[in-house]
């Protein structure tokens, strides 16, 4: 390292000069250390350790699941990358994961394995995950969905759509449309114009109507429920979820 001199006069009791000496040592500037090492500010680097080339990239996984977490620089001691932790690995995942799977460690290598759990976000509620339900065990169309908390594939015998309503119970709930249908149409024809008579306005239109026709609310009445014992018909014919479907409720108002 370069040394240099530096002499000054000053003057003593004697009133003699002297020369006094100082010497200043001077280190090349080094480059700073990479922007991309990130370790805790309280980590002391030795001076070697600014000097090396490049810094191993460790790969972290959850201590619990194994699922890849993140990445971090290895820490370095002495001039020595420490690459040997319980919970990273020197070893990339891989580069491209399908949707839906995440990676895992085996403790020699990475996998990818399906992932249908839910997920807690920032508020500490659970978000996501895949919902399914399992009929083999008693699951039906009421059922509330399933949410695993492992990974993996789903349990035997799951589906994810929530189970069809059986074909008695739709039947009976198409019926019941079919009849309030009936007796909609029945006010409406007897009210019009009013949206929403009252049971006193039905009574006084079906009056004013046996007034002029004394067969018109007959007449009225039979045509309704014509309609409605054919769409009935229908309803009770159906052998599918789909031809029960297919039943237009209708009436000519």
């Amino acid at each position: 390292m370069p040394r240099r001199e530096i002499s000054c006069p000053t003057t003593g009791n004697i009133g003699q000069s002297r020369l006094i000496k100082y010497t200043s040592l001077f280190f090349t500037p080094q480059p700073p250390i990479s922007e991309k090492l990130l370790v805790s500010p309280n980590k002391q680097y030795l001076q070697e350790d600014r000097y090396m080339s490049s810094i191993p990239t460790l790969y972290t996984f959850d201590p619990q699941t194994r699922v890849h977490t993140g990445s971090r620089p290895a820490q370095v001691l002495n001039g020595t990358p420490l690459t040997q932790s319980a919970y990273a690995t020197t070893m990339p995942p891989p580069a491209s994961i399908a949707e839906g799977h995440v990676a895992r460690w085996t403790g020699t290598a990475w996998e990818t394995v399906e992932d249908h759990r839910q997920h807690l976000d920032s508020t500490g509620t659970k978000q996501g995950g895949t919902p399914f339900w399992l009929p083999a065990q008693g699951d039906d169309w009421q059922s509330q969905p399933r949410y695993t908390e492992d990974l993996g594939p789903l349990p035997e015998g799951a589906i994810t759509v929530r189970p069809e309503k059986p074909l008695s119970r739709l039947k009976e709930e198409k019926a019941h449309e079919i009849k309030a249908a009936c007796d909609a149409a029945i006010v409406a024809s007897l009210t019009m114009p009013a949206s929403s008579p009252s049971s006193a306005e039905v009574s006084v239109a079906a009056a004013s109507l046996a007034a002029v026709d004394p067969d018109g609310p007959d007449t009225l009445l039979a045509l309704h429920t014509s309609r409605r014992d054919e769409l009935l018909a229908a309803v009770d014919a159906a052998d599918t979820v789909e031809a029960v479907q297919a039943v237009v409720v209708d009436y000519d108002v």
